[in-house]
């Protein structure tokens, strides 16, 4: 994905590749962003940055990473990745680039809590306007709240996580639209009680974001981007478990509903350049 200064995309390409922390990866992502470059027409000398978002915490510097339990991601990565794409290079958590998406988006956005709904489970804050990544980077971490005691095993090693019961896999291994797209329809019962379960658990994980943050929850992600017809119901049972609220308008869509985490991440390099304007 390419944005301009404005934030807006000029340029999208979707590639698929096995993440291996070889050479062999990292060079042939090197190789599909010069593509992209070219047959986007985009100037070598007017691009900014690269900015990657992945499914790992990352200190400060935007280069360090210093967990990653999804994917072999090492703290060598930036170095991967510099060795072969000749541009500055930031690196982001994909909750956090997300987040960053949408506060692009909302100019006004002073608190609110962003819960990514993907093939896991992520999240980040915002704080005074800002993104918050807490005193070890590793703030909002949603995914890894206990919602179930002695539950389901989540990759992080413990069990009962958010993660393994509101992950998108839950839901599909691989087409989430021709999912909802047979929701909407559906009379199999077996499908309409998961997504019942699936409900259940996203409201009461939204309960406890809300208790402890007591600002805006906003659902994205993979699954975020296809909640619009079931927003009501989701505030209902959200409201039904909640002790403080009268109603739920807290709760609130992702403006962003494709590709947020490349967005995220490209965008940083346009804030940081606008700085210096």
């Amino acid at each position: 994905m390419a944005v301009d200064l404005n934030g807006k995309i000029i340029a999208f390409q979707r590639n698929r590749l096995v993440f291996e922390y070889k050479d062999s990866y990292f060079k042939s992502v090197a190789e599909l962003l010069e593509e992209f470059r070219i047959s986007s027409g985009i100037d070598h000398d007017k691009i900014l940055g690269v900015g990657i978002g992945i499914p790992a915490l990352v200190k400060s510097d935007n280069r360090t990473v210093f967990y990653s339990g999804i994917m072999d991601v090492r703290e060598g990565t930036y170095e991967m990745f510099h060795k072969y794409i000749p541009f500055d290079i930031v690196m982001f958590n994909d909750a956090k680039a997300s987040c960053f998406a949408e506060k692009w988006v909302n100019k006004s956005m002073q608190n609110a809590f962003y819960i990514l709904l993907s093939n896991n489970v992520g999240g980040a804050m915002i704080i005074n306007g800002q993104v918050y990544s807490g005193n070890n980077f590793r703030a909002a971490e949603v995914g890894h709240i206990t919602l179930v005691p002695l539950g389901r095993r989540c990759y992080c090693g413990q069990c009962g996580c958010v993660d393994p019961y509101l992950a998108a896999t839950n839901l599909s291994q691989d087409d989430l639209e021709g999912y909802f797209a047979n929701l909407a329809t559906t009379t199999d019962e077996k499908i309409l009680d998961a997504w019942d379960q699936y409900l259940s658990y996203m409201a009461s994980a939204i309960n406890n974001v809300r208790a402890l943050m007591d600002c805006d929850v906003i659902l994205g992600g993979y699954v975020g981007a296809y909640l619009e017809p079931y927003l009501a119901e989701i505030k209902k049972r959200a409201l039904k478990i909640s002790t403080f609220d009268s109603n739920a308008d807290y709760i609130k869509l992702c403006s962003y509903k494709n590709e947020s985490i490349a967005a995220g991440a490209a965008l940083h390099h346009i804030s940081e350049f606008i700085k210096t304007i």
